[in-house]
């Protein structure tokens, strides 16, 4: 059955991303530095420093265009909880392949045809609306760091 599959493409996700997680966190920097760039590394150092837990929980979800494995290994590096990395990859896996399997049972081929064919515009958009979600977040906070300021 479909729950079956799913089940089975979190766990072996999960497990994958456990596993590339220890390597980062057993001193993986040189794997880090040899499979990615500079650039990105810091990239994905800036987005850990500011978004923490976010910063693995958002690419979890996310379709293919965006990368992932950079921030699961980064994630050991700069030293993210292992329970709080466990719970993003979890929770954000289960969305993502539950999904899958939902538009699987309900559209068949229809909706694969679809995602391939359109995968980088519904890639640009969930991105897009992560990024909303993220500035209205941040529009939040700073309003409330603001609004504490004056009260004091």
């Amino acid at each position: 059955t479909m729950a079956y599959f799913v089940a089975m493409t979190i766990a072996g996700s999960v497990i994958g991303c456990l596993l590339l997680y220890t390597l980062g966190r057993k001193g993986g920097s040189p794997l880090l530095r040899r499979k990615f760039s500079e650039k990105n590394i810091e990239r994905a150092e800036r987005l850990f420093e500011r978004y923490g837990v976010l910063t693995v929980a958002i690419p979890s979800i996310l379709p293919p265009p965006c990368p992932f494995k950079i921030f699961v290994l980064s994630a050991g590096v700069f030293r993210l909880k292992i329970l709080e990395f466990f719970a993003a990859v979890l929770i954000g896996r289960t969305i993502r392949y539950s999904m899958w399997g939902i538009l699987g049972v309900l559209y068949g081929n229809t909706v694969k045809a679809y995602m391939q064919k359109n995968l980088s515009a519904i890639g640009l958009a969930l991105f897009g609306l992560f990024l909303l979600v993220i500035a209205i977040t941040m529009m939040k906070y700073y309003r409330r760091l603001r609004t504490g300021k004056r009260r004091v």
